[in-house]
């Protein structure tokens, strides 16, 4: 069992009932996408576990993961090494207005080598592509952000940029959003997604010639 707990303001029944639903969220508007604790939940069962949520306003929550536990199967043979997965080297520019899905992102693609450079919006994506002095490879962003959306933010620099590989993410948008980019320099990923399928995303736009 994994216990995470903190002392803040805690949750009503009805918001503690309703925590775990997609795009449910008590932020305002362009503040919270209501993705997070779907996704961990979505790991969480496809891990063969479950994750519960105890809360109490004023005094606060308390997260717990059950995880299935594994015997150890003794062996006399050496285990296998496993071919490490191919690291990155490019430069990214990820658009998330979410801090929380922004984080994440960053400390997974840095863990798999990639260089990142975080915009909590479009418009400040576009002066960290202008005043970067080197290459931009790849744009990761949302779709949806108040002010500059995801595809014009995406259309403006491939203007400049046209080697620049787009990745675009949404929970509510879907691959349609790509038609107004360039043709095969582009891919759609849907929320909430795996770390796992992140990284394998950006893999495959990168390694497209």
């Amino acid at each position: 069992m994994i216990s995470v707990a903190d002392t803040g303001v805690g949750m009503d029944e009805e918001t503690r009932e309703r925590c775990f639903e997609p795009f449910f969220t008590t932020k305002g508007p362009f503040k919270g996408t209501g993705l997070g604790l779907a996704a961990a939940r979505r790991l969480v069962e496809e891990s063969g576990g479950a994750i519960m949520c105890r809360s109490e306003l004023g005094v606060g929550t308390t997260f717990e993961i059950l995880l299935p536990a594994t015997p150890d199967v003794e062996t006399d043979e050496l285990p296998e090494v496993e071919e490490a997965l191919p690291r990155g080297s490019a430069t990214v520019l990820l658009a998330e207005d979410d801090h929380e899905l922004r984080r994440l992102m960053t400390l997974v693609l840095g863990r798999n080598g990639y260089r990142i450079l975080e915009a909590e919006s479009g418009e400040q994506a576009i002066e960290l592509a202008r005043a970067f002095e080197g290459t931009i490879d790849l744009l990761i962003s949302d779709v949806v952000m108040s002010g500059l959306t995801g595809s014009e933010l995406a259309a403006t620099l491939q203007s400049t940029n046209h080697s620049l590989r787009v990745l675009m993410m949404s929970g509510t948008a879907d691959a349609a959003v790509l038609d107004e980019l360039l043709p095969g320099t582009n891919a759609f990923l849907q929320k909430p997604f795996r770390p796992s399928e992140l990284i394998d995303q950006v893999h495959e736009l990168l390694s497209r010639h």
